[in-house]
C-alpha cells in the first residue's frame, strides 16, 4: 500500500535539509517493513510517500513521526476507486494545494483534468503541471532540474494563449515565475491574494 504522510514542519527544515531528513524519519519509523521515499520539503509539511503492506504499521509510522511533526493529512494513494469529480472540483482542490504548497498534489490532480482536456486547453494544464513540477523539484533539493522545467511550463502557459483560467491568475503566474528565472530560486505564493 502507498500512503502520502503529510506532517507540520515544526522545526522549519528546507530543501536543504532533505537528505539528513530523510534518513531520520527512516531512523524514526524504524522499520524494515515500512518505506518511505520522496520526501518534499514545504514552509509548512514534510510530504513523504510511505508503502507497506498493513494499515497498522501506517498507524505506528504516524505515531512515530510526531516526534518530527504533528499529522496533518494521511491519504491512501493506491487502490482507490476513483471519486468522478467536476472540471471546477478539480480546478479548486488544484487551487486549495496550490496555496497550500502542496505541489506534488496539484500535479497530480491536474492530470487527472489534462488527460481529458484537447488542444490550448491541455497545453495550458500542462504548463500548469509542469509549474507544480518545477516547486516539486525545489522541495526535493534538485535545483539543476528547477529552472529548465519553470522555463517549459512557462512556454506552454504562454503558447497556450489563455488569459484566465478558472481561478488560477495566469498573469501572476507569469510574473513570478519570469521572477523566479531571474533569481534562480521559486517562493511559493498563493493564487488567491
Amino acid at each position: 500500500m502507498r500512503y502520502l504522510i503529510r506532517i507540520s514542519n515544526a522545526y522549519n527544515y528546507t530543501s536543504d535539509d532533505r537528505e539528513a531528513l530523510s534518513k531520520k524519519i527512516k531512523e524514526t519509523i524504524g522499520r524494515e517493513d515500512v518505506k518511505t521515499v520522496n520526501l518534499r520539503v514545504t514552509g509548512r509539511a514534510l510530504e513523504v510517500d510511505l508503502f507497506t503492506d498493513a494499515e497498522q504499521k501506517v498507524e505506528y509510522a504516524i505515531s512515530k513521526l510526531a516526534e518530527i511533526g504533528s499529522s496533518l493529512t494521511v491519504r491512501r494513494l493506491d487502490s482507490v476507486s476513483p471519486i468522478k469529480r467536476s472540471r471546477e472540483e478539480i480546478l479548486q482542490e488544484a487551487k486549495k494545494y496550490f496555496n497550500e504548497e502542496r505541489f506534488w498534489e496539484v500535479h497530480e490532480t491536474l492530470e487527472d483534468l489534462w488527460r481529458i482536456e484537447t488542444g490550448m486547453e491541455r497545453e495550458l494544464l500542462q504548463g500548469l503541471i509542469l509549474y507544480a513540477a518545477a516547486y516539486v523539484h525545489q522541495q526535493r533539493a534538485r535545483y539543476e532540474r528547477v529552472i529548465p522545467v519553470l522555463e517549459r511550463a512557462l512556454a506552454k502557459i504562454e503558447a497556450s494563449g489563455i488569459g484566465a483560467y478558472d481561478g488560477f491568475d495566469l498573469k501572476k503566474i507569469k510574473e513570478k515565475g519570469a521572477m523566479f528565472l531571474k533569481t534562480g530560486k521559486m517562493t511559493p505564493f498563493r493564487l488567491d491574494s
